[in-house]
């Protein structure tokens, strides 16, 4: 509040002037005061009167001044409170945005490795991809062998009717040899030959039809199965092309990823430097608030000694009036001596109060100029606040685009992990069925190595009953015309004889044929087996991989989501810091409107003393004349 200057007027010569009764008593006084003129003493009581209503206006500019100080120092107070939780948020926002920038680039680390990883497992599931078509390749080269090995070994049976041929020519021996009875003794022996070859070649034809029996039966089961692995092949090279698509999707949400982490660190840079800023303003504003303190604290010592003063000069100005009353009655060097007493201690005391004044001025100057700092600040700090809340924000919206990211990914990267596992497991099986199906195929190998002996056989039965057929045909010319049935008994053998080594030459053929595809369905089988086993191998450690990087990466999926707590929470600090900011600005503005009506406080007292200043040089003067 401003205080309102009271100026002082003539009054007294006034009523001097309007009251003649008070004229005729200076009068009659002036004849006897000898060497004082009356405008002198009437000087004199005037001075002493100003000097008791300057003072009490002094009184009044030292009461202004004591209630701005303590406005002034409530709002230091305020504006120190403010400073304190501004910085206390300050504090808070910069170790969540250091922290943040530090999580940051650990988290850019932890999806780049993943991002090569992946880039790798690409390349690898690709691979796999190829390995599964060329199984599924050798399965279809499996299926067709084994058909075309069943057709090939239907046609070993024909060794059957070879057998069922020589039975029959063992019949008809017989039968001749009955008939020529004892002329035939040894048509009967060689028909009793011819018999026994017949039913070890039969024993031997049953054997072949029961091995090609086992080699239908083992190349049905093989070729089911093996048509079964083709299936799971199949799918299996599907499920890799999808996976190779899904982490090509993967990679692609991960270069949008680490863009979004990229702008999210370039704003938390921002509220980095933002913050050193805001930091330094608020520095700058505890400062300028304790600075206040101090002057408001210099300021209030001062008025006690103001006061003082001001005491010191109304008991002068009151010792001024008392000697004019008494100026009669006391000795005219004593009332001098009094007087330069008076003026002495009133020299004294605007001295005090002058000097106290500069003091007072200086350190209101100090605090309009904290005020004006603490204001400036303020307002910079709030609209450095404002942009940091801008920049939190875009963080905030930056992070909730990452934390979409990150489900997609996830969600991805578990089809992923699926599908490897079932692509292994697929795989696992394969490998397991094309084993079982390779110890049947080896299995036919040694059936096949069987197959072969008992053909030998065979041929060294048809080669024995030839024999006999060359014997039987001599004994038949030596009986003539007895022999003729046995003679043609003869030539049949030595014609299925005949036929029979061609026969047995295709079925050598045959089972050479059948040798050869089994070996091929072995060789085919091992490279499904190879090409499983080492893809098995190989997803079971890319399974583990990408599972230890899954659980980083869920770890960058719980530092996200702190991430966001943190926003909110600098968020919060920094609206924080802008109520401190509003409530400094109004501290400081107070500080300042308060300040400047001290300044007009002090004015008035260093009017008051001029005054006085002046007035004592006309009491010494008063007092020079009476000792004259």
């Amino acid at each position: 509040m401003a205080l309102k200057r009271h100026h002082l007027h003539n009054e007294k010569q006034d009523n001097q002037e309007n009251n003649p009764s008070k004229q005729n008593i200076i009068n009659n006084e002036k004849s006897k005061r000898e060497n004082l003129s009356l405008s002198e003493i009437d000087t004199l009581t005037f001075i002493s009167e100003n000097f008791l209503r300057d003072i009490q206006e002094g009184y009044a500019a030292i009461e202004e001044l004591k209630q701005t100080m303590e406005q002034i120092a409530a709002a230091s107070e305020q504006s120190a409170g403010a400073a304190e939780e501004s910085l206390s948020a300050i504090v808070n926002i910069k170790e969540n945005a250091y922290k943040m920038e530090a999580e940051t680039e650990y988290i850019v680390k932890i999806v780049t490795d993943l991002r090569e990883l992946l880039l790798e497992s690409q390349d690898s599931i690709l691979d796999t991809q190829r390995g599964m078509q060329q199984s599924s390749q050798a399965a279809t080269q499996i299926v067709q062998r084994s058909e075309k090995l069943s057709e090939i070994s239907q046609e070993i049976t024909s060794a059957v009717d070879i057998i069922r041929n020589l039975a029959l020519i063992a019949l008809n021996a017989a039968i001749e040899a009955g008939r020529v009875k004892e002329q035939g003794e040894s048509f009967n022996i060689m028909a009793s030959e011819i018999r026994l070859v017949a039913s070890k070649s039969n024993t031997y034809a049953q054997k072949i039809a029961t091995v090609v029996d086992i080699i239908e039966e083992k190349i049905a089961r093989s070729k089911e199965d093996i048509l079964s692995v083709k299936k799971e092949m199949e799918q299996s090279s599907y499920n890799a092309d999808k996976s190779a698509q899904k982490s090509a999707q993967i990679i692609e949400f991960m270069e949008h990823f680490v863009k979004s982490i990229d702008a999210l660190l370039a704003n938390i840079k921002k509220v980095v430097k933002e913050i050193e800023i805001l930091h330094r303003g608020a520095e700058t504003i505890a400062s300028a608030a304790e600075e206040s303190a101090s002057a408001v604290a210099q300021i209030t010592s001062t008025i006690s000694v103001q006061s003082t003063a001001f005491a010191q000069t109304e008991e002068a100005a009151k010792m001024i009036q008392d000697l004019i009353t008494q100026f009669e009655s006391n000795d005219k060097k004593t009332t001098a001596q009094e007087l330069a007493t008076a003026a002495e201690e009133l020299s004294s005391s605007i001295y005090e109060l002058n000097n106290s004044m500069e003091q007072v001025l200086e350190a209101l100057e100090q605090i309009e100029s904290a005020s004006d700092l603490a204001k400036s600040d303020a307002i910079k700090n709030y609209q450095v606040s404002q942009n940091c809340i801008l920049y939190i924000n875009e963080g905030v919206e930056k992070l909730q685009t990452i934390v979409e990211q990150i489900e997609q990914i996830t969600k991805e990267f578990e089809e992923i992990l699926t599908i490897i596992q079932t692509v292994r497991s697929s795989a696992q099986k394969n490998y397991n069925l094309a084993n079982e199906r390779h110890n049947d195929m080896q299995y036919i190998k040694s059936k096949i190595l069987t197959l072969s002996n008992l053909i030998r056989k065979i041929e060294l039965a048809i080669v024995q009953v030839a024999n006999i057929s060359i014997n039987g045909a001599l004994e038949a010319i030596r009986l003539g015309e007895a022999g003729q049935g046995f003679r043609e008994v003869s030539n049949d053998i030595r014609e299925l004889a005949i036929t029979s080594e061609d026969d047995l030459d295709k079925i050598i053929e045959i089972i050479d044929a059948i040798q050869e595809e089994n070996d091929n369905i072995l060789v085919d089988i091992n490279n499904i087996t190879l090409i499983q086993d080492r893809e098995n191998d190989k997803l079971e450690k890319l399974h583990i991989e990408l599972s230890r990087n899954m659980q980083n990466f869920n770890t960058v999926e719980n530092k996200i989501k702190n991430f966001l707590q943190a926003t909110q929470e600098m968020k919060q600090a920094l609206e924080q810091s802008n109520i401190a900011s509003g409530q400094i600005q109004e501290a400081a503005e107070l500080s300042f409107t308060n300040a400047s009506q001290s300044r007009e406080a002090a004015k008035i007292i260093f009017e008051i003393t001029r005054k006085m200043q002046t007035a004592i040089n006309t009491i010494n003067n008063f007092a020079n004349k009476l000792e004259r």
